[in-house]
């Protein structure tokens, strides 16, 4: 238990510092939502309440870095991970297209929440430019860079419980 709750923590710190870091960086300035992607592997793979912690602080770490206001990625991550935790029993996450499918409408998804939380507090920003030059090539990225995430997340997991089940 120690050993999950250390590379969950891991996780998230790798996640962040991705996510402040040039890695991967289009010349548009979009950067994939590592944190986004890992909370989505986390609410598709373990109970949803994994999800949802691991997508709770995050984006509080991401609100903090980024200098929006606090709260709006925490909030969005945590109910993006409720969402997919909910629906998890009735999709399936097997294949590289099934994935692809459902990190893009995940990712279109917690967007949508970002960009409407942020009008709700007054963010002063051109709608229709944030849409078309971050929240639709985000999705994209995300989508292209989850697949060999969840492959190589999925292969540390499964070794984990092999592990535990040899203890």
């Amino acid at each position: 238990m120690i050993f999950k709750v250390i590379l969950y923590v891991m996780l998230i710190v790798g996640a962040v510092i991705l996510q402040q870091r040039d890695f991967l960086r289009l010349e548009s300035g979009v950067v994939p939502d590592w944190i986004l992607i890992i909370t989505i592997f986390f609410s598709l793979r373990k109970e949803e309440l994994v999800g949802m912690i691991i997508g709770f602080i995050g984006g509080f770490f991401m609100d903090a870095i980024s200098g929006v206001i606090q709260g709006v990625h925490m909030f969005a991550k945590t109910i993006t991970a409720f969402i997919v935790g909910e629906m998890k029993n009735r999709i399936f996450a097997e294949t590289i297209w099934s994935i692809m499918i459902i990190v893009a409408l995940v990712s279109l998804m917690h967007g949508s929440i970002v960009l409407v939380l942020e009008y709700i507090f007054h963010q002063p920003f051109p709608l229709f430019q944030k849409i078309l030059h971050y929240t639709i090539p985000e999705v994209l990225y995300n989508t292209v860079i989850a697949v060999p995430v969840f492959f190589i997340l999925n292969y540390v997991m499964e070794r984990i419980d092999r592990r535990k089940e040899i203890d």
